[in-house]
C-alpha cells in the first residue's frame, strides 16, 4: 500500500518504531512531522494508508498533539495507530489516539504500543527497540497486513478508560550548562517556542512540555534536566525495572 507516516517524535525514538512499521506495510509516499507542523489541513486519501505513531506523556499523549492530530483529515482512511512508551505503561495514550482518528474520518484498522528507550530518564529501556522488539513490530506489521484483504472487518477494540486519566505534566525543564554556543539549533526543532531566540540558554518553564527534542538535537550536549529529575531517576527506574513487551489490538 502506499503509506503516510505521521509522528510526533522529539527524542527520534517514535520515528524508528513507525518507520520500521511503515517500510514492513508498503511504499512510504509521504511523511508529516508533527514536532513543527504548520497551520496547515491534510487529507489522507481513502486510497493510503496513514501510519501514526505519539509517544506517551504520563499515560496520555501529549497535549499539544491534540490540535495537530485535528489537522490529520481522512476519507474513511485506514490508520494504524502507534503509541511508543519507555517500560512504564501506554495507560490511556493508545485510546486517546485512536478516538481523535476516528473522529477525523479515519478507520482504525490495527492499533500497538511499543516499547523505546525512556526519553528523559535514559537508564530504563536503554536499547529498545532490541533485536525482539523489531520481531515483534513485523510479526504485528504481517497480521495487520492480513487483515487489509478483509473486506469487512470488526471496530478494533482498544485498552484504556474513558473519561481519560488526568494529565499530570512532570515538573522538569531543560536548560543549557556553560556549553552552549548560542547554534539555536534547540530554539529551531522545539515544539511549543519556549526557548529564547536570542538567548537560548534560557527556557520558558511555563511553555516547556519536557519532551527532550532540545536535549536530543544539541551538538554540544549543553542542554540538560535539573536536580529534581536527577533526584527522581533512581526511584522511577526502581518502578520501571520489569522489562514491558509490545501489545497489539486487531
Amino acid at each position: 500500500m502506499k503509506i503516510v507516516s505521521a509522528y510526533f517524535s522529539p527524542s527520534n525514538t517514535t520515528k524508528t518504531i513507525v518507520d520500521e512499521i511503515s517500510k514492513n506495510l508498503g511504499e512510504v509516499v509521504s511523511q508529516v512531522n508533527l514536532l513543527k507542523m504548520e497551520n496547515e489541513e491534510i487529507l489522507v486519501s481513502s486510497d493510503q494508508l496513514l501510519v501514526l505513531g505519539l509517544p506517551v506523556f504520563c499515560g496520555r499523549i501529549p497535549p499539544i498533539t491534540v490540535d495537530r492530530l485535528a489537522r490529520l483529515k481522512g476519507d474513511n482512511t485506514l490508520v494504524v495507530a502507534i503509541s511508543v512508551y519507555g517500560n512504564r505503561g501506554f495507560d490511556d495514550a493508545l485510546r486517546e489516539t485512536c478516538d481523535i482518528l476516528e473522529n477525523n474520518g479515519f478507520i482504525v484498522l490495527s492499533a500497538g504500543a511499543f516499547i523505546a528507550q525512556h526519553s528523559i530518564f535514559t537508564k530504563i529501556a536503554c536499547g529498545r527497540p532490541d533485536k525482539s522488539d523489531y520481531d515483534k513490530i513485523k510479526e504485528f506489521c504481517d497480521l495487520t497486513t492480513k487483515k487489509i484483504g478483509n473486506v469487512k472487518f470488526d471496530k478494533v477494540n482498544v485498552s484504556g478508560n474513558y473519561p481519560y486519566k488526568k494529565f499530570k505534566p512532570v515538573p522538569f525543564t531543560a536548560s543549557a550548562n556553560s556549553k552552549c554556543n548560542n547554534c539555536g539549533k534547540c530554539v529551531d526543532v522545539c515544539p511549543v517556542n519556549a526557548i529564547d531566540k536570542n538567548n537560548p540558554s534560557k527556557t520558558d518553564s511555563k511553555k516547556c512540555i519536557s519532551c527532550t527534542a532540545c536535549i536530543k538535537i544539541c551538538p554540544q550536549g549543553a542542554r540538560k534536566f535539573g536536580a529534581i529529575a536527577t533526584a527522581a531517576a533512581p526511584a522511577f527506574a526502581l518502578k520501571c525495572a520489569k522489562r514491558q513487551e509490545p501489545e497489539w489490538f486487531l
